[in-house]
């Protein structure tokens, strides 16, 4: 299933209670500030998509 959400500033803390996703593409939206350490709890993600972002923290 694929889920399409377009968001804009920082990226929410909450996506780190995503449930199973494999992907997670956040490179056609409007981000910016640091990411979230939550996403990295997320232990069924396969491939994260942070292309032409300009995040102030390193991962």
């Amino acid at each position: 299933m694929t889920w399409a959400v377009f968001l804009a500033g920082e990226i929410p803390t909450e996506m780190g209670n995503l449930q199973n996703p494999d992907y997670l593409a956040l490179n056609s939206n409007n981000l910016t500030g640091s990411i979230p350490s939550t996403i990295f709890n997320i232990s069924t993600i396969t491939r994260i998509t942070l292309a032409e972002k300009q995040f102030s923290d390193h991962l």
